[in-house]
């Protein structure tokens, strides 16, 4: 049996004491969940069947309990929207569909093929949507699809944003050899495309939550570029107005910016937060946030910036960027943080492959520190877990949802005294993660809360780090010159959060290697490839008491590569 690992892992302290943000609820879902939408009827969520290769929608109430559930064949990048003048939701099907749904009882009213891979968000314009998708412009409903425009030599992706008749969606354009990113603006009235602005060198057709960001109330178009920029262009004419190279040097972004009072938020992949002037483009602050990066829109509220990074949500004073708290929700890149009647904020989260959640964290209500201890051994056959709670405050019941580990679903902790819980027993080796969020439920009198805590499941005692970062996680240089963007720092970071060390030269050949093989090391702490490498079936030299080389790395991606790349 090899050795325990354990994590300890707590809110940083503030002035007036160390709090935790309260969890008001957390919903189970399929897989990992896409941005939540928050409608009339209740909030709406989609989570991945991998086995049914299925997207699961449900729409939950405001207590989160389910009120209807349909499935439709996977295949978009894009989100689902709500279109209040018809009362309908309107969800990606498939590869090229989007269909509209009753938010009632989730019946389908119609749906339109769109003749191409989705890959950019459709908005509601009176009864009828409007879709960037492949070169095109298109308008559809329950009457059918209709061309309004064309761009030659691009590709849209991302969610657009619509300011009066206008729209605006990124785009990747090839002239020739070149390629670019740019921001396009569609005017409806005229069904014409007035004008498309390179903004960065490259392009990445990216996820979900990627597009740009609103400014009306200065007149611009916001977005952040794979070559480490922030710009902003003209709303009426697309000329840019400012261009900000960001301390990363080269660190792409890949999400939208949080634009608000003035405020542009960019996040990078490899884990920083800036925060800019909107008029001017100017730097006002900058934080590391996780080393494995910010892959969902920061969302701005009320002096406050919430903020999706590595497997934690956190909230974060704009005045500093000092964090007033952080919770766990597991890895999903493209889930933002969604604010909700100004009282909580939604999010999904979870880790793959196959269990995810709807989390609701209350903007107003904190709890009382508590301490929260995870020990995790691996066997032979079986593994070992146990999760420790303590608090002053007494609590009648705590149950763990343990599904995820192989259990049977909800187990009570045992009291070990005073505000002490424990639960402790075997779970499935065949279960194990990288890092998994597990949510309790506490019960006491009338009251019922929800706890979180964090196992990770790797191999080896995690080593002592600094405490620079909020929970205790080696934080990461920033990356010289010559090392922006190539993803080294971030193959560092997964086998580091695993208790295994790489030389910073050593990652970076690693990750050249991998960029060779078409696999962006960006992603590899996503599904499966990120356990892999720490995998007890495939040790690194750590285990063995010496220092990783390159190929032994190397060794371990081929390996991988064996096996299929699909959960890059």
């Amino acid at each position: 049996m090899r050795p325990v690992h354990k994590l300890w892992r707590r809110a940083a302290p503030r002035e007036d004491g160390d709090v935790r943000a309260t969890v008001l609820a957390a919903t189970p879902l399929h897989g990992v969940g896409r941005v939540p939408l928050v409608t009339p009827h209740g909030v709406l969520t989609v989570g991945y069947d991998d086995q049914a290769k299925t997207f699961d929608y449900r729409l939950t109430s405001d207590d989160h309990e389910e009120r209807w559930r349909r499935s439709f064949p996977m295949g978009s990048y894009a989100q689902s929207i709500y279109n209040p003048e018809t009362d309908e939701l309107c969800v990606p099907n498939s590869f090229t569909k989007y269909t509209a749904l009753d938010p009632h009882d989730g019946r389908v009213r119609w749906e339109a093929d769109l003749g191409s891979r989705i890959r950019s968000t459709a908005i509601a314009v009176g009864d009828r949507y409007i879709i960037f998708i492949g070169n095109h412009v298109l308008e559809f409903g329950a009457d059918g699809v209709t061309e309004l425009a064309v761009l030659p030599g691009s590709i849209f992706f991302g969610k657009p944003v619509a300011s009066s008749e206008r729209l605006y969606s990124l785009a990747g354009l090839r002239r020739g050899e070149k390629t670019s990113l740019a921001i396009v603006c569609f005017e409806r009235s005229s069904a014409q495309i007035c004008w498309a602005t390179s903004i960065g060198r490259d392009y990445v057709v990216a996820s979900d939550t990627a597009g740009p960001g609103l400014d009306d109330v200065n007149g611009l178009v916001v977005a952040g570029t794979s070559d480490g920029h922030a710009v902003a262009v003209d709303v009426d004419t697309g000329v840019i107005r400012w261009k900000t190279e960001l301390p990363d040097r080269g660190v792409a972004v890949r999400s939208a910016p949080g634009v608000a009072d003035g405020i542009v938020a960019v996040g990078t992949l490899e884990g920083a937060l800036h925060l800019l002037r909107s008029v001017d483009g100017s730097i006002l602050r900058s934080s590391e946030v996780d080393p494995l990066g910010i892959w969902s829109t920061p969302a701005i509220h009320e002096g406050s910036i919430y903020v999706h990074g590595g497997a934690w949500l956190s909230r974060r004073s704009i005045a500093d960027l000092s964090v007033d708290w952080e919770v766990p929700i597991g890895f999903n890149a493209y889930s933002a943080p969604i604010i909700a009647e100004a009282d909580r904020v939604l999010i999904c989260g979870g880790d793959p492959p196959a269990d995810g959640y709807l989390v609701s964290v209350s903007l107003t209500d904190t709890e009382a520190p508590v301490r929260v201890e995870s020990k995790y051994v691996t066997g032979i056959d079986r593994d070992f877990l146990r999760v420790e709670y303590q608090t002053d405050a007494p609590a009648d019941e705590i149950d763990l949802d343990l599904r995820h580990f192989g259990r049977t679903g909800h187990e009570r902790m045992l009291r070990n005294g005073p505000g002490s819980y424990y639960w402790a027993g075997e779970v499935d080796q065949g279960k194990r993660y990288a890092e998994v969020a597990i949510l309790g439920r506490l019960y006491s009198g009338t009251d019922r809360r929800v706890l979180t805590f964090v196992v990770d499941t790797g191999t080896m005692q995690r080593p002592e780090a600094p405490q620079a970062r909020t929970l205790g996680d080696a934080e990461l240089p920033a990356p010289a010159e010559s090392r922006a963007n190539s993803g080294g720092p971030v193959l560092a970071a997964v086998l580091a959060s695993h208790g295994k060390s790489i030389e910073p030269s050593r990652a970076e050949e690693a990750a050249q290697y991998m960029r060779a093989q078409g696999i962006d090391p960006h992603h590899i702490w996503r599904g499966g490839s990120a356990r892999i490498i720490a995998s007890s079936s495939l040790p690194l030299p750590e285990m063995q008491g010496r220092t990783t080389t390159r190929s032994d790395v190397i060794s371990v991606l081929e390996e991988w590569e064996k096996g299929g790349r699909d959960d890059a």
